[in-house]
């Protein structure tokens, strides 16, 4: 009886001492800023008092100062391609099979937009979502800042304009700063054939202000990737030459033509940014096995080769990814997508993420 009640008496004191950190907000804060994201992502649905703790905008800004180099990404979300299902319905895919964290969310509907018909992920910066939603009858859209880890939501006033928007960026660096900027290229009012930037500051809540003068290009607004303090374009077809935007100069900028056969024109099958690297995909018709993958110089001078990957032995595991035709000069081709290139902390950690046909 005597040993029992120890034990009992011991498992009380640190029933107790647990209570006691749990009920301390600021003990509690301290011990959540040691852990990495996917723990924080699981630990909100311990209890009221942590989900309060983890998704106040203020721990996540204490929290990025704890942790000031940028990590790799732990999954992607994806739409659902099935016609049946919720347009606004996101399927996540995990990068690690054995740490299979509940994703943030799997539907996007905003409180602040009721009204929207459907929210679209147009980008991800360091851990923030660019989204846009649509409205029946109503071609002007609105556009979000999400934060999927504290919850918090920002709608961006909409800009004092009555030209098309040719696409907008999201510009965030957490290394840096706290703030994020969004990067808004429209037909210029002005000239006739070119373009203007807008810029709208989260640190001063907007309103939306030009930058610079109007400038003629041709380039693929749609498509910018925020990385190494600017925003990048690519040129169409690779013969362009990239256009990058410095976010904190607000200053355009020239980098050669993308590396390409002179005889065919590039088809750009993947233009993206992890951990700190612009890497850069293209084919020439349709997909291959075996192709380069590019990387952007630091200084922004160019591309160099990083990678050059052969999938000859994914195409042995997955057969179906292989086409043939009676009157195709090569007998056939392959059935590929690259959706994503991972980099980690260490050089070998890169991955691709590929979606090729199923099975069945």
């Amino acid at each position: 009886m005597e040993i029992s009640s120890v034990k009992i008496s011991r498992a009380a004191e640190q029933v107790t001492s647990a209570q006691i950190v749990a009920s301390i907000d600021g003990l509690l804060e301290d011990i959540l800023l040691r852990l990495p994201i996917r723990s924080l992502i699981r630990f909100k649905f311990v209890s009221k008092r942590w989900l309060s703790v983890i998704s106040n905008p203020q721990f996540a800004v204490l929290h990025q100062d704890r942790s000031p180099t940028l990590k790799p990404a732990i999954g992607l979300f994806l739409p659902c391609t099935s016609f049946r299902s919720n347009p606004t319905k996101l399927e996540y895919i995990y990068f690690d099979v054995h740490d299979l964290t509940s994703p943030p969310f799997s539907v996007l509907k905003f409180a602040k937009d009721p009204s929207a018909g459907s929210i679209k992920i147009l980008q991800s910066c360091n851990g923030l979502l660019l989204c846009s939603s649509y409205r029946a009858q109503r071609p002007r859209q609105n556009y979000h800042v999400f934060n999927p880890t504290t919850k918090q939501l920002t709608t961006i006033p909409k800009p004092a304009y009555r030209r098309t928007i040719c696409g907008v960026s999201l510009a965030f660096d957490p290394t840096k700063s706290s703030a994020y900027k969004v990067v808004c290229v429209r037909a210029s009012e002005l000239v006739s054939g070119s373009y203007q930037i807008q810029i709208y500051s989260s640190d001063t809540a907007g309103p939306w202000r030009v930058s610079g003068d109007p400038f003629a290009a041709k380039h693929d607004f749609k498509n910018g990737i925020y990385w190494n303090g600017s925003v990048q374009w690519l040129g169409h077809w690779g013969r362009d030459n990239s256009l990058y935007f410095n976010v904190d100069q607000e200053r355009l900028g020239e980098v050669g033509p993308t590396p390409n056969n002179a005889e065919q024109e590039a088809e750009m099958t993947y233009f993206g940014e992890s951990c700190d690297h612009l890497n850069l995909i293209q084919m020439y018709g349709r997909p291959d096995v075996e192709f380069y993958v590019y990387e952007m110089r630091r200084d922004c001078s160019g591309w160099d080769i990083k990678y050059m990957v052969d999938l000859s032995a994914v195409t042995s595991a997955f057969p179906r990814m292989i086409r043939t035709e009676l009157d195709s000069y090569d007998g056939g081709y392959y059935v590929l997508s690259v959706l994503s290139i991972i980099r980690g902390e260490k050089e070998e950690e890169a991955f691709l993420v590929l979606q090729i046909p199923a099975d069945s």
